[in-house]
């Protein structure tokens, strides 16, 4: 077994340990608790608001399964399964920690067939105030970790940068946006090196007449600097559909959507089909 998939599994390891005492209060606190009639729905109904909000004290485990089609992929697809745990942190009385990582299982297209494996794997750290209204913010460095199987799925670049946020819930609504600018850190054992900038501006309307259940635009806008001018962006435009509802006493966020890429670097894909399944533990 190699380097990367140790580094994965120590991720993972390290995720679970932070995690296991919050998930055991959680759910301890969910099966002591019986909520029914309208007491449910506005609880599904916070809980999808919490879910929308990145510096939220939710805490979260969000499985996002993307395929990839048409461009510069042609008749083939991609395809990434974002294994993506947010754990809420509290620091003191005035700041909160919110620990957000990605951990990509990939499967991609090349001339000699399929290669699938890890991809480099990012955990960024949003410093909030505790103090909660209708707008937050948050800022902190995010880390790249070279965790990639294969050059043709990642950097295998060790990268830092910094990360900011900004978001407002107002009424049925919940939008902001989430920036972040990672380059590389020493050498890449493959000679390539990371230099991207992430915008990714997020708005979600929370339907008033069937809780739990929102409408939202989140397109994620990237800039690829090594690339060559003119040749650099990707900015999609599409919906996702989400709904909030509990599985037995587990609350669970599922979603859809769909995304076309109307602005792409020449190696970029057109279309971008994504189904995400979020596990909630409410405090």
């Amino acid at each position: 077994m190699g380097r990367n998939y140790w580094l994965m599994f120590g991720i993972l390891f390290i995720v679970v340990f932070l995690m296991h005492g919050p998930v055991q209060a959680a759910a301890a606190e969910t099966a002591n608790k019986s909520v029914v009639g309208d007491k449910q729905d506005n609880s599904v109904e916070e809980l999808a608001k919490k879910s929308q909000n990145p510096v939220s004290d939710l805490m979260s485990v969000p499985f996002q399964y993307n395929v990839y089609s048409g461009g510069a992929l042609g008749n083939s697809t991609k395809s990434v399964l974002n294994i993506q745990p947010v754990i809420p942190h509290r620091l003191n009385k005035d700041w909160n920690l919110r620990t957000r990582i990605v951990l990509p299982l990939m499967s991609s297209p090349t001339p000699n067939g399929m290669v699938s494996g890890t991809g480099d794997s990012t955990i960024c750290f949003f410093l909030s105030p505790h103090k909660k209204g209708e707008v937050m913010m948050g800022f902190g460095p995010i880390v790249q970790l070279p965790t990639a199987s294969n050059e043709v799925l990642g950097t295998q670049t060790w990268g830092i940068g910094p990360a900011a946020l900004v978001v407002k819930t107002h009424k049925q609504w919940v939008y902001g946006a989430m920036t972040n600018y990672l380059t590389s850190v020493g050498n890449s054992p493959t000679g390539h090196r990371t230099d991207q900038l992430l915008i990714q501006l997020f708005a979600n309307y929370n339907l008033p007449h069937a809780k739990g259940f929102s409408l939202s635009y989140s397109p994620m806008i990237t800039a690829d600097f090594t690339r060559a001018p003119g040749d650099q962006w990707t900015l999609p435009v599409g919906l996702m559909a989400t709904k909030v509802l509990h599985i037995g006493k587990q609350p669970v966020s599922i979603g859809i959507g769909g995304f076309k890429n109307v602005v792409r670097p020449s190696n970029a894909p057109d279309w971008n089909f994504r189904f995400a399944m979020t596990f909630l533990f409410p405090e």
